[in-house]
């Protein structure tokens, strides 16, 4: 009567009714409650005492809200979030994080690697221009070089201009790029050059030990940029399907981890005043081809039980 409406566990009336130092059989406040029940609530419609499964008892009057055992759980907006239900979150984010991170890594390396075959594709196209070209009498590019202006759809268009060691135009090849930036079309040292979605690579011509000219490639990193959104965009589709596939199996992993205690809560369920010397034998944790006994945290648990 001094705890209206509080759940009390059973070390907690044992704690109050009793000496604190007395030892008492295990099943004693269920018999005490048993016996209670039977003079204050088995005469009457309306009943008083009440069991919390899993926590203890209870008195409380008919129009009282029962009380709720699992309060302070966690959860949105009041809502309780099963222990199910958070380790298939949990599940879900470990893998999202780990596809998060490999999909990074994955779409940051083959950027690099287009990029890199970029840089080699402007290496070997200006080498097959320096073939067409004539530096002993003059700057001349003879015929045959190739016509950039004829690349297909799809393929890296390059802008090629010739020109000599004090940076005057000689030659210009391929349809012209502009508008470009003039510091990038102003840097003729030796290498590749890249300015945003514009790249160069400079090649210098060397006759008897000095410059007789210099090739200019000219190329935008489009090709480089569609691919890398292509991935991103597979990436992320495949994203939605992980975290689908992720829920599935972390909902399917939390109900099997989940199946002992269940069992446990089944087999304590059963267990009724009629039946107060039945327990929760450590024996259904038994492996049935090795006869081995779980000493898991699980199988602590029955063990308590």
């Amino acid at each position: 009567m001094r705890h209206p409406g509080q759940v009390l566990t059973r070390d907690q009336i044992v704690d109050r009714a009793w000496d604190f130092e007395a030892e008492h059989a295990s099943n004693v406040v269920d018999v005490f409650m048993r016996n209670l029940r039977r003079k204050i609530d088995d005469p009457h419609e309306h009943k008083l005492l009440h069991t919390v499964r899993g926590a203890g008892y209870t008195l409380r009057e008919l129009d009282e809200p029962p009380p709720s055992s699992t309060a302070g759980a966690g959860g949105v907006g009041g809502a309780i979030v099963t222990v199910r239900v958070r380790l298939t979150l949990w599940y879900i984010v470990v893998v999202c994080v780990g596809f998060a991170v490999f999909a990074g890594v994955t779409v940051w390396q083959a950027q690099q690697a287009a990029s890199a075959a970029l840089d080699q594709q402007l290496h070997h196209r200006a080498q097959e221009v320096a073939t067409y070209l004539r530096v002993d009498h003059g700057i001349v590019v003879a015929p045959g070089a190739a016509d950039e202006s004829g690349s297909k759809p799809g393929e890296s268009t390059f802008w090629i201009r010739v020109l000599t060691p004090r940076g005057r135009v000689v030659s210009s090849l391929g349809p012209s790029l502009a508008p470009l930036p003039s510091g990038l079309l102003g840097d003729l040292r030796t290498g590749v050059h890249d300015s945003g979605r514009v790249r160069s690579f400079v090649l210098p011509i060397v006759r008897h030990g000095r410059t007789a000219a210099i090739i200019q490639m000219i190329t935008t990193t489009d090709q480089v940029d569609a691919a890398r959104r292509q991935l991103v965009t597979a990436m992320a589709i495949a994203g939605v399907i992980l975290v689908l596939l992720a829920g599935l199996a972390g909902l399917f992993l939390a109900n099997r981890a989940l199946q002992p205690v269940d069992r446990i809560t089944r087999i304590a369920g059963e267990i009724g005043e009629s039946d107060l010397s039945r327990r929760v034998s450590e024996e259904i944790w038994r492996d049935g081809r090795r006869g081995q006994r779980h000493d898991d945290e699980l199988g602590r648990l029955a063990h308590t039980f």
